[in-house]
């Protein structure tokens, strides 16, 4: 629907429901200011499609009208994707996951404006659902967030909460811990305190796979984390200025030594403390310390004495490094395939013929290096 279409969002969905009854999946995307307003008439006619398996209806305004819940709705509707809309009331969300709720698979609410206040009253329970997305829910409360995890079943494997201004300080309304739960998307939670990422993460399961907390302000200072990751396999930190060495190993060591994607950009830290780990990182693929201008040629050495042969990508752009102290690197790394080096000013070329050495096998013969 362009701007100046003479055609309203409710006529279009209920002419698809009348000339398409077979239709599986609708996508509205919706440009200009004309007919942006869904009202009870056309979710309904849309939400009673017996095959209806996937619903996108972003950037529309939807009214506080009650669905009928008389109705028989799609007993198929696994999708449901209301990113940047507005609800008019808090009923029309209310009413349109108490019809849709039970079934649903994927639930993307990002950039909404609703307040879930009243999310704690709806009886529905979410048992179905596998992936839940309240990016940049500004509205979102730790109330609310704990009201909409305990009507999760125990299938929830993804949960972005990126970009709120939660602090997560208190987690421990949740009912019981989310033992499902792969990825955890916490990019821009910019409030979340030490205090609130420790009790987030006591929550969440042995499942963990993903843990995202680029651009944060975690310092993790003296602070003990209790969480069990041992499946923990990609972490990122990118961008998190105000992380200690203390902090970046207390995280680490969560993972139990199965890392294999480790995402440390353009933060402030020396590294010093990387000999402190518990255990050695055997399983990591790929390590990104771009623009790190604090990492030293010691640093560095004990980083990748660190690290199994396993290692493919190793990300160095911007550094400081002359790579003078590849001598005490007693590791190699045969897999090696992408070594990333450019805007190095300080980088020696007798430290980088020390780290290609093929004779020893230091790196792989198929190694894409990049300066």
């Amino acid at each position: 629907l362009s701007r100046g279409s003479t055609v309203s969002v409710d006529d279009a969905l209920e002419a698809v429901a009348i000339n398409h009854p077979e239709i599986r999946f609708i996508k509205i995307e919706l440009s200009g200011s004309a007919g942006t307003s869904v009202t009870h008439h056309g979710l309904q006619a849309v939400l009673t499609l017996e095959d209806l398996h996937t619903l996108h209806l972003n950037n529309t305004s939807i009214t506080g009208d009650e669905l009928d819940p008389a109705l028989d709705y799609s007993p198929v509707l696994e999708t449901l994707s209301l990113v940047s809309c507005h609800f008019q009331t808090s009923q029309g969300f209310s009413s349109l996951l108490s019809v849709t709720g039970e079934r649903l698979r994927v639930l993307d609410l990002g950039g909404t404006n609703i307040s879930f206040k009243e999310i704690a009253s709806i009886s529905i329970v979410l048992g179905q659902l596998e992936k839940l997305s309240l990016e940049n829910c500004m509205s979102l409360t730790e109330e609310a967030l704990v009201s909409i995890l305990n009507k999760t079943g125990e299938r929830l494997g993804c949960l972005n909460v990126a970009g709120t201004n939660l602090t997560f300080a208190d987690m421990s309304g949740i009912s019981r811990n989310l033992d499902a739960l792969q990825e955890l998307n916490l990019t821009y939670c910019r409030m979340m305190t030490d205090g609130g990422l420790t009790s987030l993460l006591s929550k969440t399961g042995p499942s963990l796979k993903v843990l995202n907390l680029d651009n944060t302000n975690i310092a993790l200072t003296d602070v003990s984390m209790t969480a069990n990751l041992p499946k923990l396999e990609t972490l990122t930190l990118s961008c998190c200025k105000s992380l200690t060495e203390a902090g970046l190993i207390a995280l680490v060591d969560l993972a139990q030594g199965n890392l294999r994607t480790l995402k440390l950009a353009d933060t402030n830290l020396t590294f010093s403390a990387f000999p402190f780990l518990a255990q050695p990182l055997t399983n990591l693929q790929a390590l990104d310390m771009y623009q790190c201008k604090n990492l030293t040629d010691d640093n560095l050495t004990s980083i990748l004495n660190k690290i199994g042969e396993d290692l493919r990508s190793l990300n160095l752009v911007g550094t400081n490094l002359s790579l003078l102290r590849m001598d005490a690197v007693t590791n190699n790394f045969p897999r090696l395939e992408t070594l990333s080096m450019y805007v190095c000013a300080s980088l020696r070329e007798p430290g980088l013929v020390s780290l290609l050495r093929s004779e020893e096998r230091r790196v792989g013969k198929e190694c894409r290096s990049r300066w």
